[in-house]
């Protein structure tokens, strides 16, 4: 369970592709740790090629390339 419970609310568009980012969770000792990364050029080549039926459409990405995690 978590301490502190957390969300990353998020909308969802018909006929739009919503990218989430990378998402990696990570457990040393009693800490967890989830780091969420930027991979959209690969992770979307990779979508474009397992899911070709689904072309053209608009990419809504959801992760603020304005903030900087290690500051």
């Amino acid at each position: 369970y978590s301490k502190n419970d957390f969300s990353v609310p998020f909308d969802v568009s018909e006929n739009a592709v919503t990218y989430l980012g990378n998402a990696h969770f990570f457990i040393e000792q009693y800490t967890y740790i989830l780091d969420i990364f930027d991979n959209q050029d690969r992770d979307l080549s990779l979508f474009k090629r397992k899911y070709p039926q689904i072309p053209g459409q608009p990419i809504i990405d959801i992760l603020d390339k304005t903030t900087d995690s290690d500051s």
